[in-house]
C-alpha cells in the first residue's frame, strides 16, 4: 500500500511529488504500537524522498525512528503548510483529531487516508470543510 499511496499522490500532483511537502502521520508497523521494524511507512518515506518530496513524520508512540536514524517530534506539527497530509497508521490519537480545530478553514492541501485511519465523523467534517480527501483501504 505505501507504493499505491505514492502513485496516487503522484497522479494528484500531476505526475510528480518532487518539491512537495508531505506530513506522514504514523511510522510504526501497526496501530497503537511504537515498533517501527518492518513498517510500510518506511517504504513510502524512502521512495518519496528519492523523488524529491520533503517528508516530515509524526508518530505519537515513537521518539526515534531507528531505521532512518531520525528523531520524531513529540508534538503534532502545524499542518497548514503541507501540500499533503498522509494518514498511514490508525493510531487512536489520529482518530481523535478534530479537523475544525487542527486545520485552518482555507487549507487547500490534500488529506490522504492510506489505511482507513479516519473515522466517518472525521471524513464528514473534512467534506463539510471542502477539504480535498483521497483514500485507499476502505471497502
Amino acid at each position: 500500500m505505501p507504493l499505491v499511496t505514492l502513485n496516487k499522490l503522484r497522479k494528484y500532483f500531476g505526475g510528480s511529488v518532487k518539491g512537495k511537502k508531505i506530513l506522514l502521520l504514523g511510522i510504526s508497523y501497526r496501530e497503537d504500537v511504537g515498533d517501527t521494524r518492518y513498517s510500510p511507512s518506511e517504504t513510502f518515506f524512502t521512495e518519496a524522498q528519492k523523488e524529491g518530496a520533503q517528508i516530515i513524520v509524526h508518530d505519537p508512540l515513537v521518539e526515534y525512528w531507528e531505521e532512518t536514524k531520525m528523531h520524531v517530534p513529540k508534538n503534532l506539527t502545524d499542518p497548514n503548510s503541507f501540500d499533503a497530509i498522509v494518514f498511514a497508521v490508525p493510531h487512536q490519537a489520529y482518530r481523535e483529531i478534530s479537523f475544525n480545530n487542527w486545520l485552518k478553514p482555507n487549507y487547500n492541501g490534500l488529506i490522504f487516508d492510506s489505511n482507513n485511519v479516519l473515522t466517518d465523523k472525521q471524513r464528514n467534517m473534512l467534506n463539510d470543510m471542502n477539504i480535498n480527501l483521497l483514500s485507499i483501504g476502505r471497502g
